[in-house]
């Protein structure tokens, strides 16, 4: 979720492939909130829009979670991060350049980041 330069960062952190845990994941497309960037491809990746969008993508292919890229997030947006992918039964993780996944099951302490 994000389609900015930390999705950017993303694509190449996975490429790498530091790790069996980032080796096993593979980019489907990019959600993104601003819809001008809808149906564009970022790295080559299809821009799907928002989280209205999910259901798109796990038709493409093998959805097993999102990934969180944007920075800083409103408390309203990790909420309803958390809510869409516990009803698709999706995980959900936070991507900060250059660590490694961290799993979500609560609403992020921004102050923390």
């Amino acid at each position: 979720y994000g389609a900015g330069a930390n999705g950017s960062n993303l694509v190449n952190f996975i490429k790498g492939g530091s790790s069996k845990e980032i080796a096993d994941f593979h980019v489907v497309g990019f959600l993104d909130a601003h819809e001008s960037l809808r149906g564009r491809l970022f790295r080559s990746f299809k821009v799907y829009g928002g989280l209205s969008q999910i259901n798109t993508l796990k038709e493409i292919g093998k959805l097993d979670g999102i990934v969180v890229t944007v920075t800083s997030l409103p408390s309203e947006r990790w909420e309803e991060l958390l809510d869409v992918t516990k009803k698709n039964g999706l995980n959900l993780y936070r991507w900060q350049c250059d660590k490694e996944f961290s799993p979500v099951n609560t609403c992020p302490d921004e102050s923390e980041s």
